[in-house]
């Protein structure tokens, strides 16, 4: 069995991911179900340890069975590109393996609210693109970065785990940087990219105190950073940030992330019965009303201030909701699934 030809097909079907486990036939995510591909046979452990090695290189596959687990780009052809992960389950290999698309999407293509371009234009601060994982976090932040380099001319270094979405230099200089290979950590990689005379940097994921706390710093330093993390709403964004720090440090960096955060974009991909998935948007604006919740550790208002701020730019996941059911894109009862607050949605819906 050849990975490449499970590959080619993923492709041809339009799936955004494909699954490979002992004891199953290969299965592919298409349009957020999952879909066994029944012409291929049952894998066995020998298969799917076959099919990894030729997917990874010999320092790769030393890595996979010292860690037990790892992150890889892989590449098949010019306009071919996936993010693997492959790891053990029950002693033997499986690999989650997630396509790229080659293209980086625009705003437009990707149905995101206009307002989101307005996060392209600070010279300094902090943006976080959050949500649970696989709703297109890294799309979205391609898509900001893409638009930065259409329009104006910037050093933008990316660190990344891994390399996902492979830019061209258009207006701006881009160097993009893979974990393991360009850098140790995150931590290392952003005190680097003080030194290197950049304006954007993007973080592929703040996954610890150390990495969010220099993050941080690269941009109250007078840099623009742009990161993602795995929260549902943007006030759980706000309060991830804050609570992975002691209490003897939290005053700190909540003066910090008041002065820093310019926005939180936090999106999840909803199913459409014309377009396949679509995001539902909630965006938080970084107001003055905003920087005093913070720095006054009121995270739990920052809701209200989303819903009574429209005319800042905001953005409640209710009104995007609303606005995807106005148009026809999703049906009320998906929308209504994916809300907390049923009665507000019901106000926005036509």
């Amino acid at each position: 069995m050849k990975i490449n030809d499970l590959l080619e097909n993923t492709i041809k079907l339009n799936a955004s991911d494909l699954h490979l486990t002992p004891g199953l036939k290969p299965i592919i995510r298409l349009k957020k179900d999952l879909k066994v591909l029944e012409s291929y046979p049952v894998l066995t452990s020998e298969n799917t340890a076959d099919l990894a090695a030729q997917l990874l290189n010999e320092k790769q596959q030393k890595k996979l069975l010292d860690e037990r687990q790892i992150d890889a780009g892989y590449t098949i052809r010019r306009d071919a590109r996936f993010r693997l992960n492959v790891f053990f389950a029950k002693g033997q290999i499986c690999l989650a393996i997630r396509r790229i698309p080659f293209t980086i999407p625009s705003f437009k293509d990707l149905n995101l609210p206009e307002q989101i371009k307005e996060f392209t234009n600070f010279p300094n601060g902090l943006v976080l693109v959050t949500g649970a994982g696989g709703m297109g976090k890294s799309t979205t932040l391609a898509s900001i970065l893409d638009y930065i380099n259409e329009t104006q001319a910037k050093h933008i270094v990316t660190l990344e785990d891994p390399i996902e979405y492979l830019f061209t230099n258009k207006k701006s200089f881009i160097q993009q940087r893979e974990l393991g290979t360009d850098f140790t950590s995150f931590t290392q990689g952003l005190k680097g990219v003080l030194r290197e005379d950049i304006n954007v940097c993007l973080v592929g994921e703040m996954r610890d105190k150390d990495t969010i706390g220099n993050a941080v710093t690269v941009a109250e330093t007078g840099h623009m950073v742009y990161a993602t993390l795995h929260t549902r709403t943007a006030a759980q964004s706000v309060a991830r940030i804050i609570d992975v720090f002691g209490e003897a440090q939290q005053g700190q960096i909540r003066s910090q992330l008041a002065d820093n955060l310019m926005g939180v974009i936090t999106q999840r991909l909803v199913k459409s019965p014309s377009k396949g998935v679509v995001p539902a948007i909630e965006i938080l604006s970084g107001t003055n009303a905003v920087r005093s919740l913070i720095r006054e550790g009121k995270i739990h208002m920052i809701d209200n201030v989303i819903a009574t701020s429209l005319e800042d730019g905001m953005l409640p996941l209710e009104k995007s909701l609303a606005e995807l059911v106005n148009k026809g894109d999703i049906t009320k009862d998906v929308a209504m699934a994916q809300t907390s607050k049923p009665d507000v949605l019901k106000r926005f819906i036509n």
